[in-house]
Order: C-alpha cells, then sequence, then structure tokens
C-alpha cells in the first residue's frame, strides 16, 4: 500500500487535524505491528495461548496504537478523495459550461447562416416571380441583371432574363415583319 501511495506522490498528505504524513502514519504503524508481533510471540511462546490471550491488555494496546495509525491513513485518503471528487467536479462543470456555450454559438450561427440562405432564396423568387407576372401582363420593359450567381438560383435568374430578352427581340421581329408586311 505504501508503494502504491509513493508512486501516486500521497506519502506527504498530511492529516488535516494530526497534522501527521501518510508516511508518517504508516511508520509509526510499522514499530506498533512489529512490536505487536514481538508481544504476541512472547506470549505464544510462554504458552499462555488461549482466551486470556485476547483480552491481554499490553497486546490490545499495542494493537490500537497501530491502528490508529492505519485509521489516520484512512481518514487522509478519504479528505484526499473529497477534495478530488469536488475539484474533478469543478472541472466537469466548468466544461459543461463550455460546451454549452460552445453549443449555443454553433445553433446560433446556423440559425443565422439559415435565415440569410432563406431570404437570399425567397429574395429571388420574389424577384423571378415579379419578372414573369409582369411578362404573362404583357410588360418586356424588364432590364435582366448584369451578375448572378454561381448557384442553381442564379441559373434559373439568367434563364428568365434571357427567355424575356428573346421573347423581346421575337416579339420586336414580328412587329418589324408586320410593319414590313402593311407597307407592302
Amino acid at each position: 500500500a505504501v508503494n502504491i501511495l509513493k508512486t501516486k506522490e500521497l506519502l506527504q498528505t498530511a492529516h488535516t487535524e494530526k497534522k501527521l504524513t501518510i508516511e508518517q502514519n504508516a511508520a509509526s504503524f510499522q514499530s506498533s505491528f512489529d512490536q505487536w508481533v514481538k508481544d504476541a510471540n512472547a506470549v505464544v511462546q510462554a504458552g499462555s495461548v488461549g482466551k486470556g490471550v485476547l483480552n491481554e491488555a499490553k497486546l490490545q494496546a499495542t494493537f490500537d496504537k497501530g491502528r490508529e495509525g492505519l485509521n489516520a491513513i484512512g481518514e487522509i485518503l478519504d479528505a484526499y478523495a473529497q477534495q478530488s471528487i469536488a475539484r474533478i467536479e469543478e472541472q466537469n462543470s466548468k466544461s459543461a459550461k463550455g460546451v454549452y456555450i460552445g453549443v449555443a454559438i454553433v445553433v446560433l450561427l446556423l440559425a443565422g447562416s439559415g435565415v440569410f440562405v432563406i431570404r437570399r432564396i425567397m429574395l429571388m423568387v420574389s424577384r423571378i416571380l415579379t419578372i414573369t407576372s409582369k411578362v404573362s401582363e404583357g410588360d418586356l420593359r424588364h432590364e435582366p441583371m448584369t451578375t448572378y450567381s454561381n448557384d442553381e438560383l442564379g441559373q434559373i435568374s439568367a434563364s428568365v432574363d434571357d427567355m424575356v430578352a428573346k421573347m423581346k427581340g421575337l416579339i420586336g421581329t414580328i412587329a418589324h415583319n408586320t410593319q414590313f408586311v402593311s407597307d407592302a
């Protein structure tokens, strides 16, 4: 356990109240445990094994003293775990806020670009509808655009402008030929 705590660089973590580090508590436990083993072996060697051994005050005191070091290590690790959990939860909260803000920005950008594209499409459709309505009423005075976008709407707009121009030319030719026939 001490080696694991050493690799995690936790040996110098101290108890909040007792101010002893994990390393100091582990050393205290080890010395108390060694003393307890020595005392227990002495009792066994003396041949007083039995119910009385469990109630041996000196053995119990040595065991309890060693156990205090283990309890302190447990308390230190519990406090460290609680601090780590709080730190991780705070980081997660910050990360979640960042993600929410990022998602909100992306949604707003998508909505804005969607509005822009839809508005552009609607303006082009409205222009084409106006032109075709005037042509259907016989008004061919429409002036074509000078530039067109490189998408399908630009192609449709160019086609409508070409159609109106060809209709003007056709009607002009018909009017000219009618005048020619009338003169003849």
